[in-house]
């Protein structure tokens, strides 16, 4: 904590009066600069305290930095200021970036945080026209908001801060600004719309997979959804490798990434995936054979994938929209919270399970030496859960003490516990919706911070991590394709129809390698594209026709699917023009030629810089 210099706080609030004030052309009469305008000479004045190194960043050390932020002339400062000592900063001291994110989110305002006044917004004698000044602010308050989202790794340090900050942090509109801008990105949203796809293909694929297969011994069917589940788990598994490989170069994100059970998901998806997608081709050969029985085993492995397979598409729908990632988050605060709670139930049933047990000695007609009852004790748990599930055979408390047994059940179990359990997923559901916003944008900030470093990963070519990507994703992902390609042909049957089953498998196959091919190609392309500022309605096609045919697809692909995507996962920050979080694309007649006069007055401002130095030179 710094103290602010009583000559600096005076001449930081002289300066603020002076351009609070109005202050005429007739003022500067007398002075040596009555041949510039005051706004040229404010300019001047705040450049000059601009050029002052780190000012900025030790203004927000100091005590009381709040009202210092509240002067115009500091609010003129962090307009100017492009925030690159911003990332040193959230490293070492996230809690002072807070206020950094606060102070410009009064900026987000049509007054740009108090620096318009409210008379210069209203439309003057019927025309819709705004003022060259008022421009020119919002102008430079847009800049400012994208320079800070267009740095490489912001979302990125930002993934990492402790969770209580990064809560914080997340629900301040300019954050939220921040996270919409980066999610309007094509190479965002092509990737959204990928994920979207496979992981609405991937359960249906698989569950067909083995249906075909098992239930109505469809060796034409297997063959083309088999394919299709193995496009999907190469997708999921180049993904999952991009982003561990992009992490190298920070041992905290890296470590995240490996430690997070969202991530551990999806590689289990996989693995359980690989193997029983390998067992299924494996009776392949065998599901005509008479006397063919499905097995144990495999059955068991289908049941795993499948809840693996649930959980990966809960893990991707719990970024995709706020009340979906409050309603997990709230299943899984109920789970954690019931811990306890389940330590205290297994003990009770357990405790009446063996109560009922030995009220099975004073049955009639039981005599353990003659085999007459048996004391199975998974066969009491089974009659202790129904019991508190309100199924009870009358018969089993006929008796004055099997009775008593009975009510003391129904009282402590169904009228105590189920009442605490019910208290607390109520409990956890309301906590849940009043932390669940914050979990939400907390999700979207870290795919965020995901997309941008696979995309960074996908441009540089000359970086190790690049090569490492490449000598490690491609063989993995052509040694499994292989094995499986392998396996299915060797395993296709021998029944009559080889050729067609050889038609189907080739076909089937190819169509797989295009559809990999296409989604790559559309997200290394997009990639490539955005970072070279092309135009997102402009189409620069180079070399043959083959590649101009390909890179047009790419670019249908990516124009529509992320106009998709944007509609699907809409936007975090809540405005009153966005009550609804829905993504509009097309802007109104009035935002267009609030645009196209912008541009004007941009262009007039560059030209006027251009002859300013072409006098000077002459």
């Amino acid at each position: 904590s710094l103290q602010l210099c009583e000559n600096v706080e005076f001449i930081l609030k002289f300066l603020s009066a002076i351009i609070d004030s109005d202050f005429s052309e007739e003022q500067l009469q007398g002075y040596e600069v009555t041949d510039l305008s005051v706004d040229e000479v404010l300019d001047m004045v705040v450049l000059g305290i601009v050029s002052i190194p780190c000012l900025l960043k030790t203004l927000l050390f100091c005590t009381g930095c709040e009202e210092i932020f509240a002067l115009s002339v500091v609010k003129h400062l962090v307009l100017e200021s492009k925030g690159s000592w911003l990332l040193p900063l959230m490293r070492s001291y996230p809690e002072k970036t807070i206020i950094y994110f606060r102070i410009v989110s009064k900026f987000l305002d049509d007054d740009v945080g108090g620096l318009i006044d409210r008379e210069y917004l209203k439309p003057k004698n019927g025309s819709s026209q705004i003022a060259d000044g008022v421009l020119l602010l919002q102008a430079n308050r847009d800049k400012l908001v994208e320079s800070l989202w267009s740095q490489d790794e912001i979302f990125s340090v930002m993934a990492v801060v402790p969770e209580p900050l990064l809560i914080e942090v997340v629900q301040i509109r300019c954050v939220e600004r921040m996270v919409d801008s980066d999610a309007k990105k094509y190479f965002t949203t092509s990737l959204l719309f990928f994920d979207i796809v496979y992981h609405a293909i991937f359960p249906m694929s698989f569950h067909s997979t083995a249906i075909f297969l098992l239930v109505h011994h469809n060796v034409h069917m297997f063959i083309l959804f088999s394919r299709l589940t193995l496009a999907c788990l190469m997708y999921f598994m180049a993904r999952e490798l991009l982003y561990i490989i992009s992490t190298f170069g920070s041992k905290r994100r890296f470590i995240s990434c490996v430690l997070s059970p969202w991530n551990w998901i999806d590689w289990c998806t996989i693995a359980s995936t690989v193997f029983t997608n390998r067992q299924l081709t494996n009776d392949l050969l065998n599901i005509d054979a008479e006397g063919f029985v499905v097995r144990q085993g495999l059955i068991d492995l289908l049941i795993i994938t499948t809840v693996f397979i649930k959980m990966q598409l809960l893990s991707f729908i719990r970024m995709s929209n706020e009340e979906l990632a409050v309603f997990v988050y709230s299943v899984i605060q109920t789970v954690k919270d019931m811990r306890w709670f389940m330590l205290v139930l297994v003990v009770v049933l357990g405790s009446f399970a063996q109560i009922l047990a030995f009220l099975d000695i004073d049955r009639d007609g039981c005599n353990a030496n003659e085999g007459m009852c048996e004391f199975d004790a998974s066969h009491q748990l089974k009659v202790v859960y129904q019991m508190m599930l309100g199924d009870w055979d009358d018969n089993n408390f006929s008796t004055s003490r099997g009775y008593l047994i009975f009510v003391m059940f129904t009282f402590f179990v169904g009228l105590i516990l189920l009442n605490i359990l019910i208290a607390i997923a109520s409990t956890s559901y309301e906590t849940a919706k009043s932390v669940g916003p914050g979990i939400f944008r907390m999700e979207r900030i870290r795919f965020c911070a995901e997309v941008t470093s696979v995309e960074r990963l996908l441009l540089k070519r000359d970086d190790r991590r690049w090569l490492i990507a490449v000598a490690l994703i491609l063989p993995v992902i052509a040694s499994i394709a292989h094995f499986d390609i392998y396996m299915l042909h060797k395993n296709l049957p021998h029944d009559g129809n080889e050729e067609e089953y050889r038609l189907k498998y080739i076909i089937s196959t190819v169509a797989m390698m295009f559809l990999t091919v296409l989604t790559f190609g559309t997200l290394t392309y997009v990639s490539v594209q955005e970072r070279q500022l092309v135009s997102k309605y402009e189409l620069r096609l180079k070399g043959g026709w083959v590649f101009q045919a390909s890179t047009y697809i790419f670019y249908i692909i990516a124009f529509y699917g992320g106009r998709f995507a944007r509609r699907i996962v809409g936007t975090v920050e809540k405005t009153e023009d966005n009550e609804d979080d829905s993504f509009s694309p097309n802007k109104s007649a009035e935002e267009q030629i609030r645009d196209i006069r912008l541009q004007y007055v941009l262009l007039l401002e560059a030209l006027n810089s251009i002859d300013e130095k072409l006098s000077q030179k002459c």
